[in-house]
Formats: C-alpha cells, sequence, structure tokens
C-alpha cells in the first residue's frame, strides 16, 4: 500500500467531527509504514486543511468530492467549474422559495445572508467562515453549490433538479438529510486522486 485516501465524516470523524484516538493512531501507523495519507472530502480546503493540520499531513488534499485538489495548503493543483448557467438557475429558484443555499468557490464559502440552516450548517463544520456574497452568482466561479434544508424538502428538490436532465449538467448528492450538493458531473474523489 503507498496510498491511503480517507473521507472525512463518517469514516476518520466521530459523529461529533472530532478525529478519536483510535483514528489517529491508525493514520500514524501508515504513515510509520511510509504510507501517503491523503484526506478525499466533500468539504472545501480550509475545512480539510483543518483536520490534515492537526493531523500533520502536508501532502495532497482532495476538496469538494474532486473538483478541488490541492497539492499542498498553499498550491492548487485541480479546481473544477459547476456549470455557470445551472448556478444561476439553482440560486434563483433556491431564493424564490425561500431555501437556504450557499456557494463553495475554492477557499470561499459565500452565503446570500444570514439563516438558521446557514447557522447550523456552520456549526457542523466548526471553525469556517461564511462570507456574504457581494455582487452576483456569474461573478465566481463555484466549486459547489448547496441547499440546505428539511429533510423532505431536500427530497423534494432532488427529484425536482434530477427531472430536470441536471445530471448532464451537474453531480447531485445527499450527503446529509438536509443537504443537497450539486458538482461538476466530471468531479469524483476517484478523479481527484489521480
Amino acid at each position: 500500500i503507498r496510498l491511503l485516501a480517507l473521507d472525512l465524516d463518517g469514516t476518520l470523524l466521530a459523529s461529533d467531527r472530532t478525529i478519536p484516538p483510535r483514528n489517529r493512531e491508525a493514520v500514524e501507523r501508515a504513515r510509520d509504514a511510509g504510507v501517503h495519507v491523503v484526506l478525499a472530502s466533500g468539504r472545501n480546503a480550509p475545512s480539510v486543511g483543518r483536520y490534515a493540520e492537526e493531523m500533520g499531513l502536508v501532502g495532497p488534499r482532495v476538496c469538494c468530492n474532486g473538483a478541488h485538489v490541492m497539492r499542498s495548503a498553499a498550491e492548487e493543483l485541480l479546481h473544477v467549474r459547476l456549470d455557470p448557467a445551472l448556478c444561476r438557475d439553482v440560486v434563483e429558484h433556491a431564493r424564490r422559495e425561500r431555501l437556504h443555499v450557499h456557494l463553495y468557490s475554492r477557499e470561499r464559502l459565500l452565503f446570500f445572508g444570514d439563516d438558521a440552516w446557514g447557522d447550523l450548517y456552520l456549526s457542523r463544520l466548526g471553525g469556517l467562515r461564511r462570507e456574504l456574497l457581494a455582487g452576483s452568482v456569474d461573478d465566481v466561479e463555484v466549486t459547489k453549490l448547496m441547499i440546505v434544508a428539511e429533510p423532505e424538502t431536500i427530497r423534494l428538490e432532488a427529484e425536482r433538479f434530477g427531472t430536470q436532465e441536471c445530471g448532464t449538467r451537474a453531480h447531485l448528492t445527499l450527503s446529509e438529510p438536509e443537504y443537497l450538493e450539486f458538482l461538476p458531473v466530471k468531479a469524483n474523489k476517484g478523479a481527484g486522486l489521480r
């Protein structure tokens, strides 16, 4: 084994978003054996970086499910942009329906305002700072877009966008019962690792 790629949520991290001692020890044993350990997550670079630094991992990081890959903490290797027209359509729909929506753009986490769903999302990530989007979504290279709402609403929104041929324009995933994520079609953790 030359490389060990680890997801964060539900894999390396416990439900309280901390690294259990047993997992920490396993990563240290792998590193001591000469295995390169890479974090591969749906989270953005600052969030992945927080755990990489805590574990002493200095190499590559696969972020946003492979849409953003960092060679190191400061050097970008790959960035895949979400379809701009789709971003505009989803944001307009979400705002019209009064749904929480936010964007990842490389290291930035962009909100359209403050609300309880945004607060919940930030509380689960710990340490990320929200930035209010000044201007239009067209001015941003969106890496990932998310709607956060009640699980039933998320299910309905996934059906709605899934039946509108979104699959040719984006990859949809339900990473938590309250999260609907829109990612670039060609972005996935495997591609990011390659």
